[in-house]
């Protein structure tokens, strides 16, 4: 999953910090289990694995030999993202047991860069890569991470009515609080605290002509710092953010069935129709029309 350039956890939770544009859709869980491996255990996927799968690691050590990549090792309170298609072989440690949460899922990824079907070709899985790449996030949070993968295990071995859904809002909630581990890291709160105003201002003029000068002016800072420090925070330029909020706006106002897909340009700044259904299927992979026809019939 990709996260950034950043892949360690040093720091505590604050859900104010966005930090990172992931905006993903689970479309499937197909296994969930708590695995306890004896020493030296072994197992691989040399064709590549057939979903996504995350790991949360409860004891011992562990290391991943991956197909032309860094061997990665991993220990107690990992977090192990192993992508769609990623091949390797695990191998337990010689003496310690090996012991870990596991759940396996596909996933739709949406927003800037997105391709707006499948994860395939995103930043969540790259089809074209003959292995694509394993992640290990060292958790600040271990009792947080233990509680939501030993609560989505009990909902996938009951089997009650609704396990599923359930099974599916955990496993949100687990990657949102990677996202904002992440973005904590990341980012210290004084270069937050600068750019909070430029982010009110976006927040607050989606309809408005908005630019990189006038955001930058909001922030007391110069053109090139404000592009630089909103880059290192957010993950995206401003104007990626912005264009972020706009669709996330019009995919409101656009579900609502209220507005012509005119209006709804006009309402979040864009003054072509054209210019903006352009951009919001590149954004979304559906037109506005294709998109409120699919939001009003769920």
């Amino acid at each position: 999953m990709n996260f950034g350039e950043d892949t360690v956890f040093l720091s505590g939770h604050d859900p104010s910090i966005p930090g990172i544009d992931v905006d993903v859709t689970i479309t499937c869980i197909s296994l969930v289990r708590h695995k306890e491996c004896p020493s030296d255990w072994r197992f691989s996927y040399p064709a590549g694995r057939p979903n996504h799968g995350l790991v949360l690691v409860l004891e011992g050590k562990a290391v991943y030999l991956q197909d032309g990549q860094e061997n990665l090792h991993v220990a107690k309170d990992d977090l192990l993202y192993l992508a769609k298609g990623s091949k390797y072989i695990t191998i337990g440690d010689p003496v310690d047991t090996y012991r870990y949460y596991v759940v396996s899922f596909d996933l739709e990824e949406s927003g800037p860069g997105a391709t707006g079907g499948s994860a395939s070709g995103s930043g969540l899985e790259s089809g074209s890569d003959p292995s694509p790449p394993v992640f290990v996030l060292k958790a600040p949070r271990p009792a947080v991470y233990q509680a939501l993968f030993s609560e989505m295990l009990n909902s996938w071995t009951s089997r009650k009515q609704g396990y599923m859904l359930h099974c599916k809002a955990i496993l949100h909630d687990i990657i949102y609080c990677l996202v904002n581990d992440i973005a904590n890291q990341r980012v210290d709160r004084h270069t937050v605290a600068k750019l909070k105003p430029a982010l009110a201002y976006m927040a607050e003029n989606l309809s408005n002509t908005t630019t990189l000068g006038t955001l930058a002016e909001k922030t007391g800072l110069s053109i090139t710092h404000f592009r630089r420090l909103f880059k290192q925070a957010y993950g995206l330029s401003p104007l990626e953010y912005l264009t972020n909020l706009r669709i996330n706006r019009a995919k409101e106002l656009i579900a609502s069935d209220k507005f012509t897909i005119g209006e709804v340009a006009q309402m979040v700044g864009y003054e072509s129709i054209y210019h903006f259904s352009r951009l919001f299927k590149k954004v979304t992979g559906e037109t506005p029309s294709d998109y409120r026809k699919r939001a009003c019939s769920d």
